[in-house]
């Protein structure tokens, strides 16, 4: 018999253990039960099938020994099978919810190779449990409640805020979902989601479920679109009526069938959390991507995993939410696709960044084990959970399994980030600045050009600037008092200067720039929705209809040789991949097109392109996020013109060597007069010297 050996990972550390008490064997983790009799029992890619619950953790296992699937509990280390039975079919899949009261379970066979086929040996079956503190022992309450007459690829469960159940899953090239009363003891027949492009999917797809916010959330791939599409229901409506689609992730190969969602409610990082894969196959295309929705509904992403070469592709992505440290863990196996190795991520929940072109940690590793599917639990963990995760490996038919140890004293100091401020060159006697943590709950202190640090809060605004540079510092110190060792800093120049041209909007509209141009359903305009500071923004807009465009663009009657532009700039939609996102752009008096500062569509890197030429600064604007862009421009001829980009007043590109021409700059645009090329800019306190 083998004997199981633990890891546990200590945070203050990251550090992965190897054990060597059996040297033929260089494992990461413990390994064991065996599965003898199954497959790939901790797929599928939406399903969770541990849970945290009385001080420990819990799983929905097979027994090589019953052949059925059963409740397994973790003492010391190892899997003890309660004997409680959840499926006695042993080709299944399950995925289980713990509410804190009764433990709601779902489970099916795979999907008939004929949808038209009436397969209820392979239906999808529900059963609930309640829980024995006593005992130590799950006692089903509910039994087996048939929900289909068919197999599924995968059938995932949660619960809304009224105690109503809900699941879904594909079929017949449609997503399905269905509902119990509140009670739990009764169930609707199937329906498809009611909304668009619901009934209409290819082949192999997957959709997931979760509860948020006093919401219920469906999602789906739809890999002929591209996309990951969101279903959202309030708990208050009836079950079938009141859907609002979204689109979470969408463009040229964005879309397979692995995703796998979490959910927190009250939270301003962000109301649902996805890893979804795409279908891109070059080495440094994205291939595995957190999706988050923020309260407002909104959807942003940032690369997890890169594809990589062919001993990579990392491949069935699964994430946990650790709330207490307020970071998000992400787990994948690689190489595609019989696994091998599961390797870790983690990142702030608040401020997601993610090194893509890594592996990343080690945390499942056996010799000779292709160790697939990693598995997770649907609910936040923290210091009095720890967190677990579990995978397979079918060539050696053995579980694997690591702890996280979330507890010990917390040594990490926060991270201090200045969101928003001046930077470059200004002639704004204010300052508006404000800044965030890492860690929520942060105390700030700060200090202006030298004087004694004292405390502060965001947003924080500074008067009476005399001409000249000055320095903002602010620092953070979280609740365990570490304070940020490396202060966020932010230097500007107050000018007494005249600039060429100037708008922070607050006039309401857009009159003083000399040319204001829309096609079919673009749009230029003055909001108060979503500004940098003051009242008023700029938000332009295009779709992908035919002819479709917006621009501001204001005309410098001098044609100055050497530029100053600056604006603070952020995006909050694109188009599909291989297009991009104008952010500023300079023009010759001929109206000839000088620069372009801009977005590829996808990524969060921004380019300068001039003349055919197009390289990447080191410059990143992430969806949903304003940055102070200034681009020094000044004309010397092809090959001997100076350009330098600089974001929030720290330079991110030079060049000696561009070609704008020797005419001067004769215009300065915001947005895109390039026609059907989607994007949406938000524009504030632009300054032109």
């Amino acid at each position: 018999m083998k004997t199981a050996r633990t890891l546990l990972v200590s945070l203050a550390a990251l550090a992965v253990l190897a054990f060597a008490t059996a040297p033929a064997r260089a494992d990461i983790g413990t390994f064991g039960p065996a599965y003898t009799g199954a497959t790939a029992p901790t797929g599928e890619k939406p399903q969770s099938k541990l849970w945290f619950n009385d001080g420990t953790w819990w799983g929905v296992m097979f027994s090589s020994v019953t052949r059925d699937f059963e409740i397994f509990k973790r003492v010391d280390g190892s899997w003890t099978s309660t004997g409680t039975k959840v499926d006695l079919r042993n080709k299944t899949w399950a995925d289980a919810k713990w509410d804190g009261t009764h433990l709601q379970i779902v489970s099916h066979g795979p999907a008939p190779l004929d949808p038209a086929a009436n397969d209820p040996v392979n239906a999808v079956l529900y059963s609930r449990y309640s829980y024995d503190p006593v005992a130590k022992q799950y006692i089903r309450d509910i039994s087996e409640v048939p929900l289909s007459s068919y197999g599924v690829k995968a059938a995932v469960i949660d619960e809304d805020s009224t105690g109503r159940l809900w699941v879904t899953w594909t079929h017949a090239l449609k997503v399905w979902i269905t509902w119990s009363t509140p009670d739990q003891r009764s169930w609707a027949s199937p329906v498809v989601l009611p909304v668009g492009g619901a009934n209409r999917l290819p082949q192999d797809e997957i959709s997931s479920v979760v509860s948020f916010n006093r919401r219920i959330g469906v999602m789906w791939s739809n890999e002929k679109d591209g996309a990951y599409y969101f279903g959202a229901h309030d708990d208050g409506q009836a079950p079938n009526k009141g859907w609002k689609a979204s689109v979470a992730l969408r463009g040229p190969q964005w879309s397979d069938d692995h995703m796998n969602i979490k959910a927190l409610s009250g939270d301003p990082a962000g109301q649902v959390f996805g890893i979804v894969k795409t279908s891109l196959d070059r080495t440094s295309d994205p291939l595995q991507m957190l999706v988050v929705m923020d309260a407002r509904g909104r959807w942003s992403h940032y690369p997890v995993w890169n594809h990589g070469t062919v001993t990579a592709e990392p491949t069935r992505g699964s994430i946990v939410i650790d709330r207490g440290r307020r970071e998000i863990y992400a787990f994948a196996a690689a190489p595609c696709c019989a696994g091998g190795i599961v390797y870790m991520k983690k990142t702030s929940l608040d401020h997601p960044s993610f090194d893509a072109a890594s592996l990343g940690t080690p945390i499942l590793d056996g010799t000779g084990a292709k160790i697939n599917n990693p598995t997770t639990t649907k609910d936040p963990v923290d210091a009095s959970t720890d967190l677990l995760m579990m995978a397979s490996a079918d060539n050696t038919r053995e579980y694997w399994s690591a702890l996280l140890s979330l507890s010990g004293p917390d040594l990490t100091p926060p991270e201090t980030t200045i969101t928003q401020g001046p930077a470059g060159e200004t002639s704004d006697t204010s300052a508006n600045l404000t800044f965030d943590s890492s860690e929520q709950g942060s105390a700030f202190t700060c200090t202006l050009d030298g004087l004694p640090y004292t405390p502060c809060s965001s947003p924080l605004t500074r008067s009476g600037l005399a001409p000249g540079q000055h320095t903002f510092t602010v620092a953070a110190t979280d609740f365990a008092g570490n304070t940020d060792p490396s202060p966020a800093t932010r230097t500007w120049t107050v000018s007494d200067t005249a600039p060429l041209f100037a708008d922070d909007f607050e006039t309401g509209d857009l009159s003083r720039w000399s040319s204001v141009v829309t096609g079919p359903e673009g749009s230029a305009q003055v909001e108060a929705d979503t500004v940098s500071g003051g009242t008023f923004a700029a938000r332009l807009s295009a779709t992908a209809t035919t002819g479709s465009f917006a621009y501001a663009r204001t005309a410098l009657s001098t044609a100055p040789t050497s530029v100053s532009a600056a604006a603070t700039l952020r995006i909050d939609g694109e188009g599909a991949a291989g297009g991009n996102v104008p952010l500023l752009r300079l023009y010759d008096p001929s109206g000839h097109r000088l620069l372009s500062l801009y977005r590829p569509n996808g990524s969060t890197v921004v380019y300068a392109g001039w003349s055919g030429t197009f390289v990447p600064t080191a410059a990143r604007l992430p969806t949903g996020t304003f940055r102070r862009f200034q681009v020094d421009a000044t004309t010397g001829g092809d090959g001997a013109s100076t350009l330098v980009v600089s974001v929030d007043g720290i330079e991110v590109y030079r060049t000696p060597a561009a070609s704008l021409g020797l005419a001067g700059v004769g215009a300065v645009q915001l947005g895109n007069d390039t026609k059907a090329q989607p994007f949406t800019v938000v524009a504030d306190d632009v300054e032109v010297r």
